[in-house]
C-alpha cells in the first residue's frame, strides 16, 4: 500500500507561526533554571519572519497544562497552532519541513544549559497526542523523544510507564483507545476533549534524569518530534516545567549578608581616612576643635606627611580588593551558574 498516496495531508500555506525559541524556552522553563540556560534553538521549518509553525506557546488550559506557571509549549509534525479543538476536527499538514532516516516534518527544541556544582534531577512535563490512531496505531510510528547530551554521551529520556520510548503504537495502550477512523474518529475521546488529536497519551508523563555525575558541565537538551513514513497525520508533543534542581537553589540570599559585611568594611574604611585627614588638618592648625596644637617643625610634618601617605596606600589597595570582591558577588548574584 502506498499510503503517502492513500493517506490525506494539506499543503502548508505559509501563514501560519508566531514562536521563537526564546518564546518557547521562557514559556516551558521554570523561573530559576532559566539563570542556568545558555541557549535556546528551533531547528524545522522557518517561516520568512523567523518564526516556526510547528511550535507554539499556549496560555490556555490544554490537557492538564500547563504545570508550572501560566504558559506552556507544543511541538508538531504538522501546525502546532492547530493543537486547540476537539477530536473530531481533522489536523494533516505537510509542512515540507527537514527529513533523516524515515522520519519526517522533523521539529527540534534545542535548550543548552551551563550545569551548577550540584545539579541533581534535570524533570520535565509531557504528554504526547496524534492523528495516526485508530486507523495507523500500529503501522505509523510517529515519535517523540527527550535527548540529553553530557559527556557520557545521549540518552532519551522521555519514556512510557512501561519503560518504551514514546511512539505512537507504543504509547497507544496509555492513551484514550479511540474508534472510528484516523479521519473520522469515534469516542472515547481525550479527556478533557480539548485537542484536535484522536489520541492522547491520559497522564502527565515526567521524565526525569541525574545529571550529578556532570556538574559544571555544558550539557544540552533537545526536545524532538516527527511523522514517520510520510508527512502527514500530525503528531505532537506537549511540555512545561522544565526544572534542574541544583539552578532551583538560589544563592542571592546568602550572598546578600556578603554584600552587607562588604559594606561595612566600607564604613570601617572611610572612617580611617576621614581620621588620617583630620590628623592633618589638626597638625595644621585648621580643625575646628578647642584643643590647640603645639608648633610643629619641618621634621614632623615630613613625618606626619609619610604616615599618612602610608595608610592612605593602604586603603587604597584595601578598595581595589574590595571591589574585586563586590564585582565577584555581583556576577554570582546576576548570573550565578556561569560564576560558578
Amino acid at each position: 500500500m502506498d499510503m503517502a498516496e492513500e493517506r490525506i495531508g494539506f499543503p502548508y500555506d505559509g501563514t501560519s507561526g508566531s514562536t521563537t525559541a526564546s518564546l518557547l524556552a521562557d514559556a516551558i522553563l521554570s523561573q530559576k533554571t532559566k539563570q542556568c540556560l545558555v541557549s535556546s534553538q528551533l531547528i524545522g521549518f522557518q517561516n520568512n519572519n523567523g518564526t516556526y509553525p510547528q511550535a507554539e506557546v499556549f496560555t490556555t488550559l490544554l490537557q492538564g497544562f500547563p504545570t508550572n506557571g501560566t504558559s506552556f509549549g507544543l511541538l508538531s509534525s504538522g501546525l502546532a497552532s492547530q493543537a486547540p479543538g476537539v477530536a473530531t476536527t481533522f489536523v494533516s499538514t505537510d509542512i515540507g519541513g527537514p527529513s533523516a532516516d524515515g522520519f519526517y516534518d522533523i521539529i527540534r527544541f534545542i535548550l543548552t544549559f551551563k550545569l551548577p556544582i550540584n545539579p541533581g534531577n534535570l524533570t520535565v512535563d509531557w504528554k504526547f497526542g496524534t492523528e495516526e490512531n485508530p486507523t495507523y496505531t500500529y503501522t505509523i510510528p510517529d515519535k517523540f523523544e527527550i535527548n540529553v547530551t553530557t559527556s557520557g554521551g545521549t540518552i532519551n529520556i522521555a519514556k512510557l510507564p512501561n519503560s518504551t520510548s514514546v511512539n505512537v503504537p507504543n504509547a497507544a495502550p496509555f492513551s484514550n483507545p479511540v474508534t472510528g477512523s484516523s479521519e473520522t474518529p469515534l469516542p472515547p475521546y481525550p479527556s478533557p476533549n480539548d485537542v484536535t488529536y484522536n489520541a492522547v497519551t491520559s497522564n502527565i508523563e515526567t521524565a526525569s534524569v541525574n545529571l550529578d555525575p556532570y556538574a559544571g558541565e555544558t550539557i544540552t537538551v533537545e526536545f524532538f518530534v516527527a511523522d514517520a513514513v510520510d508527512r502527514i497525520l500530525d503528531s505532537a508533543a506537549f511540555i512545561d516545567n522544565l526544572r534542574i534542581e541544583g539552578c532551583e537553589t538560589s544563592e542571592v540570599p546568602h550572598l546578600a549578608f556578603v554584600l552587607n559585611s562588604f559594606a561595612l568594611e566600607e564604613l570601617g574604611l572611610s572612617h580611617l581616612t576621614n581620621s588620617e585627614a583630620e590628623k592633618v588638618e589638626f597638625a595644621l592648625g585648621t580643625l575646628h576643635t578647642s584643643i590647640s596644637p603645639s608648633t610643629s617643625s619641618v621634621a614632623e610634618l615630613l613625618s606626619l606627611n609619610s604616615s599618612t601617605r602610608k595608610t592612605l596606600q593602604t586603603i587604597i589597595l584595601k578598595e581595589i580588593l574590595l571591589g574585586s570582591e563586590v564585582q565577584k558577588v555581583v556576577n554570582l548574584i546576576t548570573n550565578p551558574v556561569a560564576n560558578f
